[in-house]
């Protein structure tokens, strides 16, 4: 009840508060700026002389696509005509921060409140960061990545009266799978105000792109596509992948690989292998990841006595990636299934 609460008054902070400041962000009491082109709008901004300052936001970077790609981003600026800065939050105990175990070379600044849980409290306290943050920077570019991260980053970017060209990219969206419809609704309504604010929008997949299309947020013109970039090392020998990691050589093994959690539906993998023992077929499963819902998946493997064997969170992909001969996903709703792509 507490986070419905904490979530409905950003919300109405948006409408009561945000909206009006979009109506004259920078640009005489009028919208006309923000529907100019964002061409037009980096040639008023880009800076004569020094770096070009670019923000980039984003909740927590617990182990995912999105920290893939922001890391990615982070890494490809050329430090010298960028001065590109990551602001990010913490990592909840049953999430591995992607920073501290495999992009450990990405610096960030950190902000307290920021994180997965939404807590009216540590979301004022990340908000009000956020202001004292771009108006200390003053980027030219704020770049938000998923839902929260937008939400915070772009009406601070509004507040804080910076003329920043503001992007924002959905890695996925909350439109299916995360909530009721009286939250959906309102998620929706956010969006459509936030996108008003918004220079470009940005979604990993065509996909997404047609879903908030179809929901009203933004328009064709302003979202653009930024499909994430992967890159796999040398595979290590199979056998030796799969007997490092416990498993039976020579027995077809399918994987799960991901985060544990309600979005991604291992109860439904579960439901899959319950069905594959029940029929007789010789094949074993494992599970790749970690989550709020690892201990229930470890409980029900162990009561039903399913042939998985749980392998927690890995660092090495590439491991993991020759283990398996086949992979699975069964998530309720997926930006860009990485895990696929990768396999």
């Amino acid at each position: 009840m507490a986070r419905i609460w904490g979530f409905c008054a950003l919300t109405v902070g948006i409408l009561t508060i945000g909206l009006p400041l979009f109506l004259h962000a920078g640009c005489e009491g009028s919208f006309e700026p923000l529907r100019r082109n964002l061409r037009e709008d980096w040639r008023v901004m880009k800076p004569t002389s020094g770096p070009i300052r670019v923000m980039r936001i984003i909740a927590r970077m617990n182990v995912g696509g999105p920290a893939v790609q922001v890391s990615g981003l982070m890494r490809g600026f050329n430090s010298i005509e960028f001065d590109h800065r990551l602001y990010t939050g913490f990592c909840a105990a049953d999430e591995a921060d992607y920073l501290e175990t495999v992009a450990t070379d990405v610096k960030a600044t950190r902000i307290e409140g920021f994180g997965r849980r939404v807590s009216l409290g540590g979301d004022v306290k990340a908000f009000i960061t956020l202001v004292k943050e771009i108006r200390s920077f003053k980027p030219h570019v704020i770049h938000t990545h998923t839902a929260k991260a937008g939400f915070l980053g772009r009406i601070a970017s509004v507040i804080s009266m910076q003329p920043s060209i503001r992007v924002h990219t959905f890695h996925g969206h909350l439109l299916n799978g995360y909530f009721g419809q009286f939250k959906r609704t309102l998620v929706v309504i956010a969006e459509k105000v936030l996108a008003l604010s918004t220079h470009q929008l940005l979604a990993v997949g065509d996909k997404v792109r047609q879903d908030l299309l179809q929901a009203g947020i933004g328009n064709a013109k302003k979202f653009g596509l930024m499909p994430p970039g992967l890159s796999i090392g040398q595979l290590p020998n199979k056998k030796d992948a799969q007997e490092s990691d416990g498993l039976t050589f020579g027995v077809l093994q399918c994987a799960f690989i991901g985060r544990v959690t309600q979005i991604k539906r291992p109860d439904r993998f579960l439901d899959v292998v319950s069905e594959i023992k029940k029929r007789g077929v010789e094949l074993n499963f494992f599970m790749a990841g970690d989550g709020e819902l690892l201990e229930l998946c470890r409980e029900r493997i162990a009561q039903e006595d399913l042939p998985v064997t749980v392998l927690g969170w890995q660092s090495d992909i590439e491991k993991v990636l020759s283990a398996a001969d086949m992979v699975v996903l069964t998530s309720d709703n997926e930006g860009t299934p990485l895990s696929l792509i990768q396999a």
